[in-house]
């Protein structure tokens, strides 16, 4: 349990672990988009 909280303190109190959380989200935000849109080409959006 120690070792979850020390690890969530590096993501979310320290500028690299911050950066890491901030590259995922925009890479999680950019494959949703992208799987979204195939779909929309098709119907010329």
């Amino acid at each position: 349990m120690h070792e979850l909280k020390r690890r969530f303190d590096y993501l979310f109190r320290s500028t690299r672990g911050l950066t890491l959380v901030a590259i995922a989200v925009v890479s999680l935000i950019t494959a949703i988009f992208g799987t979204l849109s195939g779909p929309m080409v098709e119907r010329g959006g």
